[in-house]
């Protein structure tokens, strides 16, 4: 409820801030010149709450440039290696692996920028030379939904990892026991 109280004197004008409104004082002044006439404004300073709110806005439109900026770079990135399998194949590991370390992250503000890149970038890859990436494409058209928690983000995400790098799978890992480590003496 913003008001304005109109030719108030001064203690209407103490008065209205106090109450939240926004005064304004009409004075004539003596002058050696002339007298001029002035007009004096008082507005309630934004409270704490507003502030606050002010810096919050702020911060959440950075996050977003920040997040769309950095989506166009990875986009950008994938056209650039999308013909090479080799090196498609490990961008799109890579921007699946960065999308699980920042699930969480920024209120998801980035999250959900990767991936809109990453489900592109799958979609991307119709009609793709190599069989394989061409498959991938199919993985792309189920992403219809952005909103989706992790375990199914990952559902989809972790075939292309095994399948398409060469580290160790989970079959592959040597299981040890303390026993096995122990220096015949």
């Amino acid at each position: 409820q913003d008001r304005s109280v109109l030719g108030a004197s001064r203690a209407e004008c103490v008065r209205a801030m106090e109450s939240g409104e926004q005064a304004t004082s009409s004075r004539t002044l003596a002058s050696p010149g002339g007298s001029v006439e002035g007009e004096i404004v008082i507005e309630q300073p934004p409270t704490k709450r507003a502030r606050v709110e002010e810096v919050e806005e702020a911060e959440a439109s950075a996050a977003q440039e920040a997040a769309a900026a950095e989506a166009a770079s990875e986009a950008k990135a994938f056209e650039g290696v999308r013909k090479n399998r080799v090196a498609c194949l490990g961008r799109l590991v890579r921007l699946a692996q960065r999308i699980e370390r920042v699930w969480d992250a920024e209120d998801g503000v980035l999250r959900l920028a990767l991936q809109e890149v990453f489900r592109d970038c799958l979609l991307s890859l119709r009609g793709h030379k190599d069989k394989d990436c061409a498959a991938l494409a199919g993985l792309g058209e189920k992403m219809k939904s952005l909103d989706m928690d992790l375990r199914h983000f990952l559902t989809m995400a972790l075939p292309i990892e095994r399948q398409h790098t060469r580290g160790l799978r989970d079959d592959e890992f040597l299981v040890t026991r303390p026993d096995d480590l122990a220096v015949p003496g």
